[in-house]
């Protein structure tokens, strides 16, 4: 009877985090890729948010969206979008300028921290239109939105009035 329950509850919990990824990703999608694209994959994902995934056998396919989706933004955001605001110009400066401070090691996070506290306004408030700097200090929450790739280009269309959620539903199916 015990293995019963135990057996329902994993199933329960295996059918959330399909839906919560459902959610966040869109449906799943077969990725066939060489074994050697396949690591470089993690290698990749591990440089986005320092985890280390070769320890794992199975289970990679949300690593493997998440970097993907990761590396489709931050393409996105680097080569291909053109802020026409103020606020998402300043956005995609402080994204920028976020990565090189954060890939030189000579900086400290309070470095980095009080060097774009001085530079910039925080990314919650740029997306509120403000793009003063107060001289307000920031915290490490104030860098979470920047790590964030998808926030990053979400925030720079909406300033910019584009809403992909409008284009979505817009399509008609025959």
């Amino acid at each position: 009877m015990k293995q019963d329950k135990d057996g329902s509850e994993q199933r329960t919990v295996k059918e959330n985090s399909r839906e919560s990824l459902i959610e966040k990703f869109g449906p799943v999608a077969n990725l066939n890729l060489h074994h050697d694209s396949r690591q470089r994959l993690v290698e990749i994902a591990q440089w986005f948010d320092r985890f280390h995934y070769e320890e794992l056998k199975q289970t990679k396919g949300h690593v493997f969206h998440k970097a993907i989706s990761n590396l489709i933004s931050m393409v996105y955001i680097d080569n291909i979008y053109e802020p026409k605001t103020k606020a998402a110009k300043t956005l995609k400066k402080l994204y920028e300028r976020y990565f090189e401070l954060n890939r030189d090691s000579n900086i400290t996070l309070i470095k980095l921290k009080n060097t774009l506290s001085e530079e910039y306004a925080k990314p919650k408030d740029i997306k509120k239109g403000k793009i003063s700097t107060e001289g307000k200090k920031w915290s490490n929450d104030d860098l979470k939105p920047l790590q964030d790739y998808h926030w990053v280009i979400q925030t720079m269309e909406k300033l910019d009035g584009i809403s992909r959620e409008e284009t979505k539903s817009g399509v008609k199916k025959k």
